[in-house]
């Protein structure tokens, strides 16, 4: 399930809790006493529950499960009040509300299960103040687990975020560590074509005038080192050329954005040269495997995250799926949004399916 949703070790704690509940039932005798629409009550709502537990509910299904869950955990304590536990579901119901609603409808939510203690409590015993004593405290636990289910979300979504930022500081650092490498190719380029051009650029003008002037056996090994200098100079030139390429090492950059990712687990499968991209090409490369990261990270709950790259036959393939929950219906954000125009500005296509898991996939024409 999603960010929003029940993680594991709630899921199995309320259920525990919720099994415990019949158990005492069962074993403290009270089973022979309640009514029978008690267990129906009961068993309605750990069922409700259940189904909320499993991985595959989604955000919408869960949050329509509520309603259901929250009628059978009043009824579970209004048909036996005199049982003390019967009000333990309110407290699971609760937790599971706060990681489905917004602290305000949670908030509503406890106000209405403490006003059903207070009525039931001194309707049964006719004694307020215990009835209150008695509201106060379910309250008390209402809060608790709302406060720590808030609190455990926080600090899921913080280490979302952080997550995300790793993420984006490989990228800056790949980025700055190959600018840094352009430079220094710019700078040596430069030197070669300012100190060695040019002094081999002169020595090769001096052999050419000193192969009119020599005579003799020294004519052959002037005109030996006149051809040997025009290559010399020639390799420099290429050599100069080769290192004022803007190759960006897209390749590199990738690997550091999975190293730098703890969950999912980012497995990259590349066929093709890669440096043959150009720079647009590469950008718009890292910038989609970025998002993808991204949104994997903060949305699919994936455990893995495989990307495949290839470049053949002057078309690029970036395709990306998960193992995560996936979306029957898909919200396009500003992540796929950008994504998508990224692409299109070089006149590509991107499409995507949240059938089973989430997948992506990009393609592209290349100068290559």
């Amino acid at each position: 399930m999603a960010d929003e949703s029940l993680d594991r070790l709630t899921s199995g704690a309320g259920l525990l809790g919720y099994v415990l509940v019949g158990l005492v039932a069962l074993l403290s005798g009270l089973a022979a006493t309640v009514s029978p629409w008690w267990w129906v009550a009961y068993a309605a709502g750990l069922g409700t529950f259940g189904l909320l537990c499993a991985d595959r509910v989604g955000v919408r299904a869960a949050r329509g499960l509520l309603a259901p869950l929250f009628v059978a955990v009043l009824l579970t304590y209004l048909l036996a009040p005199d049982y003390g536990i019967s009000a333990v579901p309110m407290v699971i119901f609760v937790a599971t509300a706060a990681f489905l609603l917004q602290v305000w409808a949670t908030l509503s939510l406890i106000g209405i299960q403490t006003a059903v203690l207070v009525v039931a409590s001194v309707l049964q015993d006719g004694d307020r103040g215990f009835g209150a004593a008695v509201a106060v405290m379910y309250a008390v636990f209402q809060l608790f687990a709302l406060v720590m289910v808030e609190t455990s979300l926080r600090e899921h979504r913080m280490r979302e975020e952080l997550g995300v930022a790793n993420a984006e500081l490989a990228a800056a650092q790949g980025r700055l560590a190959e600018t840094s490498k352009v430079e220094e190719r710019l700078r040596i380029s430069r030197d070669l074509h300012d100190l060695v051009g040019h002094q081999l650029s002169a020595l090769a003008v001096n052999l050419e005038v000193a192969s009119h002037l020599a005579e003799g056996p020294a004519s052959e090994p002037v005109a030996r080192s006149r051809v040997i200098a025009k290559d010399l100079l020639s390799d420099v030139r290429q050599v100069v050329g080769r290192l004022r390429e803007p190759r960006a090492r897209l390749g590199r950059a990738l690997a550091d954005l999975a190293v730098a990712v703890p969950t999912p687990r980012v497995v990259l499968d590349v066929h093709g040269d890669l440096d043959e991209l150009g720079e647009d090409e590469a950008e718009v490369v890292l910038r989609c495997v970025q998002e993808l990261i991204t949104n994997a990270m903060r949305h699919a709950e994936a455990e893995h995250l495989w990307i495949t790259l290839t470049c053949n036959g002057g078309e690029l393939v970036l395709s990306a799926r998960d193992d995560g929950r996936g979306a029957t219906e898909v919200a396009v954000g500003h992540g796929l949004t950008g994504m998508r125009e990224r692409v299109g500005r070089l006149g590509g296509e991107l499409s995507w399916d949240g059938a089973d898991g989430f997948r992506v996939e990009a393609r592209l024409r290349t100068a290559a």
